[in-house]
């Protein structure tokens, strides 16, 4: 039912809101790094994100990051948690034993926050387009702001409308599926900037070629779609740190993998964290190299950050076009540092140890910095001791 709906004239709408994001963003970094502080990326994006997902799936802003501690905000947070640790303890992923744990009880009162809050979202909306107002839902003009929810609103299944409650649930997987995975997408590849100069460098020049002298303004969907090494970037920081380490399949029938029965119904976990590390795949898996996507071409089953298949992620178009604009205007803003200036890599070398044999990756970790990612493969890659960095305003 999502699938259709990112289509072009929306996906530009949504770049829109992207930007505006971005640039009070922008304007809240510059408080935060001032005099070259120590910031944890990781949590300064999980705000922007949230700003952007809610803006575009419902029209309306929450104000995540001016706001931190609202009960709205609070809330996004708590259920995320709950999502993440749910599924990685067997016994509670059973609702009925979930049921009597001590956390139960504050899990109802998350969800009731957030379904009372959508809900309601979703009744105003209908009213508005019932009255006729000038916000009248028109997908085919590209002049007009419009949320997934509008889209909704004006679809049908089998010729009738959608429910309350499948409306509810379309925008409800939109903005969950969409907030984790894209804080993660951005905080990882801003990390990379951070270590990696050169292609930070490069990054810089391509958005002085395409922009001009104009870097402050924002970049428009057609600037974005040109800068090519912005988006060989973005291809390799997943290929380092994917933002969804792990996805799980489901055997509908009897297989046999390279003389392994997988028998019909069980669930494989596919570590996909690991495969951006084959060296059969990726040669120099170990260093950072965005160019490689130039010269080589994984299969499509052998570079998957975005899943494959039938079951692929429905909105990469959405989290790819975040991530660049994202990134875009923070590079023209800022000079992107690491924490402390010793772990600047110079040669491209990679400071993870993914994929390696158990002695190298135990000469790496005797040797890890404080502020060296400790990786966190839940539902979304995460860093458990944050992702931290300095910014330097850029002059123009």
């Amino acid at each position: 039912m999502i699938t259709p709906s990112f289509h072009f004239n929306i996906l530009q709408d949504f770049h829109e809101v992207m930007n505006e994001n971005s640039t009070k963003f922008i304007a809240q970094l510059r408080r935060d790094a001032a005099g070259d502080s120590i910031i944890d990326f990781q949590d300064h994006a999980h705000y922007l994100t949230l700003d952007v997902i809610c803006d575009t799936a419902m029209g309306v802003p929450i104000n995540a990051m001016e706001h931190r501690n609202s009960a709205i905000v609070q809330a996004f947070k708590d259920m995320c948690l709950s999502v993440n640790m749910r599924a990685f303890h067997p016994f509670k992923r059973s609702n009925r034993i979930y049921s009597l744990s001590p956390e139960y009880a504050a899990y109802q009162r998350t969800l009731k926050t957030l379904q009372d809050f959508t809900y309601d979202i979703i009744e105003k909306r209908v009213e508005t387009l019932q009255a006729g107002v000038k916000n009248e839902v028109d997908s085919s003009s590209p002049r007009k702001k419009m949320a997934f929810l509008d889209t909704l609103l004006s679809s049908t299944v089998d010729g009738r409308p959608l429910t309350r409650q499948e409306i509810y649930e379309e925008v409800s997987t939109f903005m969950f599926e969409g907030h984790d995975t894209t804080t993660s997408g951005v905080a990882f590849a801003v990390y990379l900037l951070s270590r990696h100069p050169e292609a930070q460098q490069k990054m810089y020049q391509e958005q002085c070629d395409v922009m001009g002298s104009e870097l402050d303004r924002d970049a428009t969907f057609q600037e974005i779609a040109q800068m090519k090494y912005l988006d060989l970037f973005i291809k390799e920081a997943q290929r380092v740190y994917p933002s969804v380490p792990i996805i799980g399949r489901y055997a509908d029938m009897d297989y046999m993998i390279n003389g392994t029965l997988v028998p019909k119904g069980t669930t494989l976990n596919l570590a996909l964290v690991l495969l951006g590390y084959n060296d059969r795949i990726f040669r120099d898996p170990h260093h950072f190299r965005p160019e490689r996507f130039e010269q080589d071409k994984p299969g499509p089953f052998e570079y998957v950050p975005f899943s494959a298949g039938p079951r692929n992620c429905i909105g990469q178009k959405f989290a790819l076009l975040e991530l660049k604009t994202v990134i875009s205007k923070l590079v023209r803003s800022f000079e992107v540092l690491p924490a402390v200036d010793e772990l600047l890599s110079t040669d491209g070398q990679l400071n993870t140890y993914l994929g390696m044999l158990p002695d190298e990756k135990q000469k790496r970790e005797a040797r890890r910095h404080k502020y060296d990612p400790i990786l966190s493969a839940v539902l979304t890659l995460k860093s458990d001791n944050g992702l931290h960095l300095r910014l330097r305003e850029r002059r123009h």
